[in-house]
């Protein structure tokens, strides 16, 4: 356990690279472990300078025929090709450590590859030692799958094999067949995983897809319901009680979690995408309440709305335990980028939400120089090194996910210095404008306005150790709160309206600290009759 021992990740700030498209050390056009290395200065270099977070999340690393980009694994203990090796992933934590970054790394338990050595044995024979490794049924009568489950990226959750003549079950891709959790030897296998990475010196997980590992055991029909009408057509979508949400779920993760716990200051995080009572839930396996943590997604699903805001919040604060550690995720691989989805002014006002709320701050790649989505034509070339038989990659052509997954923009050089060769997604139009290089020198950047916020959160005492305090006000676009402790506070007003509102009389004579606006001098005080611009925040003292 880890009383009385410093927790690193209590205040943290995790920044997710998706390796792909990172930094390409080499010119294949791809980004590698290699590339992450040479950009860590840029995350942490001990000073005021660099971006400041104190750990990153690094999508899947592990070997895979990219069917969905790393999320489809055939071997759990070794670093692809693409990325490096062992030997770089090695010096990439012994790097990170030196500037005191720490290394997440993405697990993906529910599912492996199709390719996997497992799978590959599994599906050899139905007498196979390996074949309940995996879930495998028999069809219906007529031949069809055996029930109506539906895979999360659409169609039937079920492919049939020629060879032994059932079905397999995936709830993701058909080439990502689900592992079977109601065999102990499948747990056990996870667990020396998770050793072997702790072994090398990693500081945590991210878990992929927990909500997902178990189904219920009758393998029943699933029900559905119908949010209405789409080209004349009465859409009907799947509630997916019986793969979703299962009570083992919660009992799988104690599993992991007394792993991870036996090795000390280490961290896991739960990857539930689900109403925010049941994320809630993937808090309480026992006695390892302290570093084990679900992502609270909810802010991302929000309209702009300060009500909607507050609300999900509070609800958040008033139902989590003391001891558990609250945590916000402002962007990630699967979603809309922020400055897309709500714009780059609103986009400030969620960054700086995230970042003074307390607990862990997850933030995306790129999000700091306020990257946008990037459309992907229809026949954007590969990248050359997908070019080969081990490579089988998904058409990520026609996926809306990637369009948030294209390449970081560091200058103003070719392809904006992320790489000499074809980058394997196209870089921004607006790289020449919006990059590190340039941004760096702008004092009102979203660059310089990230690592404000993140050395605020770092080393302000009241956004370290301060309680939430939601503030009741009668405009209904602001949002009011504080951080406070038995010795003071400090006071975050957001706008999140298109409109000018006056301050409330009550924080009238309050120093400003800073603005999203970053053009108003610390120690300004707020005089009577100020306004709070359109899409703006304040940090007040």
């Amino acid at each position: 356990m880890l009383f009385g021992r410093k927790k690193w990740f209590k205040n943290a700030i995790v920044y997710q690279i998706y390796p792909l498209s990172f930094k390409d050390s080499n010119g294949d056009g791809v980004g590698d472990l290699q590339g992450v290395i040479d950009k860590l200065d840029y995350l942490n270099d001990g000073t005021s300078k660099s971006l400041g977070v104190n750990a990153i999340w690094l999508s899947p690393v592990y070997r895979s025929p990219l069917a969905d980009f790393g999320y489809d694994i055939i071997d759990h203990c070794n670093i692809d090709p693409i990325f490096g090796d062992l030997k770089i992933f090695d010096k990439l934590i012994f790097e990170a450590h030196k500037r005191g970054i720490k290394i997440i790394m993405d697990f993906v338990p529910n599912h492996t590859s199709d390719q996997h050595p497992w799978f590959v044995e599994s599906r050899s024979a139905p007498d196979n030692p390996k074949r309940d490794w995996y879930v495998w049924r028999d069809s219906k009568e007529n031949g069809t799958p055996p029930n109506n489950w539906q895979s999360i990226f659409g169609g039937s959750a079920w492919t049939y094999d020629d060879k032994t003549n059932q079905y397999y079950l995936h709830q993701f891709y058909s080439r990502q067949p689900d592992l079977n959790f109601r065999n102990t030897e499948v747990i056990n296998e996870i667990k020396k995983i998770l050793r072997f990475w702790l072994d090398r010196g990693v500081d945590g997980f991210r878990v992929d897809a927990i909500y997902h590992l178990f189904e219920q055991e009758s393998f029943g029909d699933e029900k559905y319901f119908s949010p209405g009408i789409s080209n004349g057509q009465r859409v009907r979508v799947p509630i997916h009680s019986e793969t979703q949400g299962q009570p083992e779920n919660i009992e799988l993760l104690r599993a992991m979690c007394g792993v991870v716990g036996s090795y000390k200051n280490r961290i896991i995080v739960s990857e539930v995408y689900a109403d925010l009572s049941k994320v809630l839930r993937f808090y309480k396996p026992g006695e390892y309440f302290e570093f084990n943590m679900p992502f609270n997604f909810s802010l991302m699903a929000l309209k702009f709305e300060a009500h909607s805001f507050s609300e999900s919040v509070n609800y958040f604060f008033d139902k989590l335990h003391k001891y558990n550690i609250p945590n916000f995720v402002l962007g990630n691989h699967d979603n809309i980028r922020i400055a897309t989805k709500f714009g780059e002014k609103q986009a400030r006002i969620m960054t700086m939400l995230v970042l003074t709320l307390g607990g862990v701050s997850f933030l995306y790649y790129g999000d700091e120089i306020g990257l946008k989505n990037t459309d992907i034509p229809a026949d954007y070339p590969l990248s050359k090194v997908f070019n080969n038989s081990d490579r089988t990659p998904g058409d990520f052509r026609n996926d809306i996910r990637f369009c948030g997954r294209t390449p970081m923009h560091w200058s103003t050089n070719i392809n904006s210095g992320f790489t000499n060769g074809h980058p394997w997604l196209p870089v921004g139009t607006d790289f020449e404008t919006r990059n590190v290089e340039i941004e760096t020198s702008n004092s009102k950047s979203v660059l310089n306005f990230y690592k404000k916020l993140i050395y605020l959160k770092q080393h302000n005492f009241f956004l370290k150790y301060g309680k939430y305090v939601y503030i009741k006000n009668k405009e209904k676009d602001l949002y009011i709160y504080k951080r406070k402790t038995f010795f003071g506070s400090i006071t975050v007003i957001l706008n999140f309206s298109s409109k000018e509102i006056i301050f409330p009389k009550d924080f009238v004579g309050k120093k400003i600290n800073m603005s999203t606006h970053m053009d108003i001098e610390k120690g300004t005080r707020v005089k009577i009759g100020r306004v709070i611009r359109p899409f703006e925040g304040f940090i007040l003292y």
